[in-house]
């Protein structure tokens, strides 16, 4: 992005890795300079949103200290905890705008946008941007350097690839132990359709912390063309990008919204797989058919095919950061 009047930006986080990669995403996206700003809280950290209004009381004392003028003119946080200080940002400059990401679990006329998913069923507001599902920091840039770091290591495979992206239980999602058999069989028979008469695609397949060791031993039987499997480890470095990168198709285990996201901002062809076996949420379910109504996703079933042409790709974080510019009244 280019043009406009420069703006002092600052980008707070917290612990919670998931709540930084929504707000860099959208800073990244903007034609100004930012200065993160992470906050650390005190054992008050926990208490509800209602109580603290526009108060940095929560934060430990250097972090409070490091919140002081001089004030930016736009703020961006995501995560419950950093809304009260967003807040306190605001009283201190009320010419700053504030910008929330999520549902901020107080009134939201607290703040100047608050970017709220579809799925979270937000209110008719001017205030309001709803967006598909969550933002993400996920960059050209990014995906290059990854698929160069990988190239090699994965050079054996024939194409067309598949990368088969799975995660597992969480609050919103429950999987039986079956289903990654069937996600795993329906995805090499995919490869097999996609490739050259005797010549099968092949499959990049890349777990996650959810993904149990009972659902791993359904899944590795269930892989019947060439393939690599990556088993998540802490602290080891993940091919999840660079199979972004570098695949033809992608398939991703409905449980992970971020991972459905980030899967549909390439313009690549997504399938989804929803869990036969277990269960997904209604919210889980309202964020899924927002992918499949604006073709950016299909759901994965038997004999399911890409379309190659599909074109289609989610940028929520640079149509977060367009509105924020525009309010601001600069163009871009």
């Amino acid at each position: 992005m280019t043009g406009g009047a420069q703006r002092r930006v600052w980008v707070l986080t917290d612990e919670r890795p998931g709540n930084r990669t929504q707000s860099m995403g959208v800073a990244q996206k903007l034609p100004y300079e930012f200065e993160e700003k992470h906050l650390e809280f005190s054992l008050l950290g926990g208490l509800p949103n209602r109580l603290m209004g526009g108060s940095h009381f929560r934060l430990r004392r250097r972090s409070r200290a490091i919140l002081n003028a001089p004030w930016p003119d736009i703020a961006i946080a995501a995560g419950r905890k950093l809304a009260p200080a967003l807040r306190y940002i605001k009283q201190k400059n009320p010419n700053c705008f504030t910008v929330y990401l999520m549902n901020p679990q107080t009134s939201l006329r607290h703040f100047d946008m608050v970017a709220m998913p579809e799925h979270d069923r937000p209110p008719t507001r001017p205030n309001v941007l709803p967006t598909v599902g969550p933002v993400h920091s996920l960059t050209t840039k990014k995906l290059t350097a990854e698929a160069d770091k990988w190239r090699s290591q994965l050079a054996h495979l024939p194409e067309p690839r598949i990368a088969l992206l799975v995660g597992g239980d969480s609050k919103s999602a429950q999987f039986s132990s079956h289903d990654f058999h069937d996600m795993g069989e329906m995805a090499s028979n995919m490869a097999r359709d996609i490739g050259e008469k005797d010549k099968p695609g092949s499959l990049m397949v890349t777990t996650s912390p959810r993904t149990n060791a009972r659902a791993m031993d359904y899944l590795r039987l269930s892989l019947s063309v060439e393939h690599e499997l990556f088993v998540w480890q802490s602290r080891v470095d993940n091919p999840y990008h660079a199979y972004l990168a570098l695949a033809n198709v992608i398939i991703v285990s409905g449980d992970s919204m971020s991972m459905c996201a980030e899967a549909c901002a390439l313009g690549k062809p997504v399938f989804i797989y929803v869990p036969r076996g277990g269960k997904l949420s209604p919210k889980l379910m309202r964020f899924h058919q927002s992918l499949f109504d604006r073709n950016l996703a299909q759901p994965l079933t038997a004999g399911a095919m890409p379309q190659w042409n599909t074109g289609a790709a989610l940028d929520e974080a640079g149509r977060v950061a367009s509105e924020i510019v525009r309010r601001n009244g600069t163009l871009i």
